[in-house]
């Protein structure tokens, strides 16, 4: 059911609604994609936000066999997410051919992995490969931290409830404060 994607989502009846929103999640569970998905349903990008929105307010309407649009939407964008991680253990494990040529023929084949997505699927899987960067910290005494741009917000305010013009307004006296190597 293609139709026009400008068609106001407010001028669509229930089922016409109902049509569009399944097509769409069809589509959007195989890949994970909102632009070709709405494309696939005949459909805007607008109208596809408005109906989460829609269905978040629990408007009548925007849901499909009494479950919100949004929660369908939830559930599609895990199952993309399924899809396309198969694809990267496919590439990864199980590898892809590629033509291998000599002289301008194809001389036979060869099978590459990628071993990138191989080190994602190993981060995912086992904690120890992930990139857990941790600082640890030991102060004596009284550490203060202060931003010098809420030191120098604080002091334009009050320049400007006093009267001064915002080109009149010195900031020089405020980068000492910051420190030697703290600015720029």
């Amino acid at each position: 059911m293609k139709t026009d994607p400008e068609t106001p989502i407010d001028e669509l009846d229930d089922r016409a609604r109902a049509a569009k929103m399944r097509l769409f999640l069809e589509s959007f569970a195989t890949h994970g994609n909102r632009k070709h998905a709405c494309e696939a349903a005949g459909m805007s990008r607008t109208a596809m936000y408005r109906w989460l929105d829609y269905s978040k307010e629990a408007r009548p309407g925007y849901a499909i066999e009494g479950v919100p649009f949004h929660e369908l939407f939830e559930a599609a964008l895990e199952e993309a997410g399924d899809v396309l991680e198969a694809e990267v253990r496919r590439r990864a494990v199980d590898g892809w051919l590629e033509p291998v040529w000599f002289q301008g023929k194809q001389v036979g084949e060869q099978r590459k992995f990628s071993e990138l997505l191989l080190i994602f699927l190993t981060k995912k899987a086992n904690p120890a490969f992930r990139d857990n960067h941790r600082v640890d910290v030991a102060v004596q005494g009284r550490v203060e931290i202060d931003s010098a741009r809420d030191r120098l917000a604080a002091k334009l305010e009050t320049m400007l409830l006093e009267g001064a013009r915002p080109e009149a307004i010195d900031v020089a006296p405020v980068r000492p404060a910051l420190g030697e190597g703290d600015h720029d």
